[in-house]
């Protein structure tokens, strides 16, 4: 007969029938593939000699690199021109630091106390100038700490871990710990470009404001020798006690300058005015560009991992 009767098809079930207890290996179904949570690395299916090889490669990898990459990364002649850039930066606020007390103090000099709220302001931005000097020494550290971190620490930690993933990969937590494996990788790279980028980033500011700090650093010493330029030449000879010839050169600079005050506190104003800005400048350079790369990173990282975007279950039913 031509047209003969086809069995009618099984209707699906939920949930799937499970196999008998007494049931042989061979009439088990085979084990389906169970996916990882979201944004981990999965493996391809490899038999188990090369399961064991591509492991030895990962191990091979972590030692090279926590026994000769970490202490040439770490090195100063491969961080040198970051190494270069932040010693000039340093150069240029201790300029700053001492122009600010030096002017600070000649101010304060002037009678009748007319200067007085100049000098304490100078002598604010010349004592928060030292924490930009701090921000500045610990970029260098970081220079250091950071490849040896990474290279010693998180990138072995991180191929090791693979590695194991790779060959327990049955393990019920093998998906979970390959996320934390990635997340430790990426942010052993984090660490070691943040520093660098951020310096070359702020060396771009830097130059655009580069004749604005020169300025800044030639006003306050100008000012500063107006006022103590005055008394210069009865100072007599400085080859005595260096207190009393500081002592007499303020004096007759205060007894000289009492008619120009108004004058030179127009000067200071302006000083003052420059070296407020070089502050901010240097706050943009050592502090924010710092900190908006390390949040970049840190977005970075949430997006390679953390891919899922939650939409409302409310928000996709149509209105009615």
């Amino acid at each position: 007969m031509d047209n003969q009767l086809q069995p009618p098809e099984q209707p699906h079930t939920w949930p799937p029938a499970q196999p008998p207890a007494d049931a042989q290996p061979s009439e088990l179904p085979a084990a389906q593939p169970q996916a990882g949570p979201e944004g981990a690395f999965t493996f391809p299916s490899l038999n188990k000699p090369a399961r064991w090889i591509i492991a030895a490669l990962l191990v091979v990898v972590a030692a090279i690199s926590f026994f000769a990459v970490a202490d040439v990364v770490a090195s100063p002649d491969f961080n040198q021109s970051s190494i270069n850039a932040l010693d000039e930066k340093r150069n240029n606020v201790m300029g700053l630091i001492a122009s600010t007390a030096v002017a600070s103090t000649a101010i304060s000099a002037i009678p009748d106390d007319t200067g007085t709220p100049i000098a304490e302001k100078l002598a604010d931005v010349s004592q928060n100038f030292g924490l930009i000097l701090g921000a500045i020494y610990l970029e260098k550290y970081l220079l250091t700490l950071a490849p040896l971190a990474t290279f010693k620490v998180l990138i072995p930690l991180a191929l090791v871990g693979f590695a194991f993933c790779l060959l327990f990969a049955r393990w019920a937590y093998a998906p979970s710990f390959r996320v934390l494996f990635g997340k430790v990788l990426v942010l052993g790279v984090a660490l070691v470009l943040v520093v660098p980028l951020s310096v070359a980033i702020a060396q771009l500011v830097e130059d655009t404001y580069a004749v604005s700090l020169e300025e800044t650093t030639a006003s306050l010493d100008s000012a500063t020798d107006q006022l103590e330029g005055a008394g210069a030449s009865d100072s007599g000879d400085s080859s005595g006690n260096v207190i009393d010839w500081f002592t007499n050169t303020v004096t007759n600079a205060v007894d000289s300058v009492t008619t120009s005050a108004s004058n030179l506190l127009g000067t200071m104003q302006n000083a003052l005015s420059d070296a407020v800005e070089a502050f901010a400048v240097m706050v943009i350079t050592s502090c924010v560009i710092p900190l908006l790369v390390i949040l970049f990173f840190l977005w970075l990282i949430n997006a390679l991992f953390n891919v899922n975007i939650q939409v409302p279950i409310g928000g996709m039913k149509a209105r009615t």
